[in-house]
């Protein structure tokens, strides 16, 4: 398990006030986090050149995003060596730290994507996660564009889910920022 430097607040707990997961079990609630890791890392690692074994119940997920890669790289907009792939970022002005799956430039662009395998599209909350990694993201490789994948549990095409980024998004990040500290206090 990662550790996280003492005294910041994770992205994914800013924005996880706004999911309502009580009326999910508990135990439904840690297999989709493993599922969540143990393909995080299989990417990860196949961007590293390296082989990971993924249960077989979990290899859709992985397949899913091989055909996106493929789908990709034959329309050649995918740079083949992601420019950040599975980094964490913390800002020490906030005391915030978020993990960005990938960054990688498609027709020119710096574009952020970050890999979902949950069967719920959570379109504001993505934007908002996008939105609080660009900010912690290095000026060189700050995105523009954001694509949250949404990976297929049987191993067809995924979905993708596409937003811009938008300085008004920023303020919404602070406000929740603000909620978070309101409320944890």
């Amino acid at each position: 398990m990662e550790i996280i430097k003492e005294g910041y607040i994770r992205v994914s707990d800013i924005i996880g006030i706004y999911q309502n997961y009580a009326s999910v079990p508990r135990e439904k609630l840690r297999k989709s986090q493993e599922i969540g890791t143990v393909i995080h890392d299989a990417i990860e690692n196949f961007y590293k050149h390296k082989f990971v074994p993924i249960p077989p119940s979990m290899d859709g997920y992985f397949r899913s995003f091989i055909k996106w890669i493929s789908a990709q790289e034959l329309e050649g907009n995918l740079v083949p060596v992601p420019q950040i792939i599975e980094e964490r970022f913390y800002c020490p002005k906030l005391m915030i730290t978020g993990r960005v799956d990938l960054v990688t430039r498609i027709n020119d662009s710096n574009v952020l994507v970050d890999f979902k395998t949950g069967s719920w599209a959570h379109p504001k909350i993505w934007q908002l996660q996008a939105t609080f990694y660009r900010y912690l993201i290095p000026e060189e490789f700050k995105p523009d564009h954001f694509i949250f994948l949404q990976l297929d549990r049987e191993g067809e095409m995924p979905t993708p889910h596409m937003f811009e980024y938008s300085p008004d998004k920023w303020e919404v990040c602070e406000a929740a920022l603000k909620a978070y500290h309101y409320f944890k206090s």
